[in-house]
């Protein structure tokens, strides 16, 4: 039995979820195009908008003590062309948490959400060449690469590409 549990944020897990945010994009500056000093979802109170928003799901673990140690993001694309898409996004586990398996029991609960959303067919990711621990997950839940934007983030004169990921789970089981 694991120490954490994968589940949907509540509205009133909103500050903890921006207090992840804000450590996400600082600890990994490569691994996501948002930057704390522009990143509205550091701000609980959007949080808590879009956590409200149609089509968006957040996913936390949460350990033992409710303490939020990761987080994972799927939002169905609003246009009624794109509906059968949802992006998988800011998926992040604090480092003192990472190889527990946290990552991959997120990853485990958002197809399992994905397959549960009517008329959903896809699931859209995309991965900094800076994580290839992240692609090689992605990998092993079943993503394949459709592909590459070259030189995509910049960083402090570093730079890393962005690897296109998805997932078809429509008519899988």
């Amino acid at each position: 039995m694991s120490d954490f549990v994968i589940r949907r944020v509540h509205s009133d897990e909103a500050k903890a979820f921006a207090t992840l945010r804000r450590e996400m994009l600082t600890s990994e500056p490569l691994a996501f195009a948002g930057s704390p000093e522009q990143d509205d979802a550091s701000h609980p109170g959007i949080v808590r908008e879009r956590l409200r928003e149609e089509g968006t799901v957040m996913l936390g673990a949460f350990g033992a003590d409710g303490s939020l140690l990761g987080s994972m993001i799927l939002r169905r694309e609003p246009a009624r062309k794109s509906q059968h898409k949802v992006h998988v996004f800011a998926t992040f586990v604090r480092p003192e948490h990472r190889r527990r398996g946290i990552a991959a029991a997120m990853m485990g609960e958002a197809i399992r959400v994905a397959r549960a959303m009517r008329g959903l067919e896809w699931l859209l990711l995309s991965v900094s060449s800076a994580a290839p621990h992240a692609q090689r997950l992605y990998e092993s839940a079943g993503f394949e690469v459709w592909g590459r934007e070259p030189d995509a983030l910049h960083h402090e004169g570093e730079s890393a590409d962005e690897i296109h990921m998805t997932l078809r789970i429509a008519g899988s089981s």
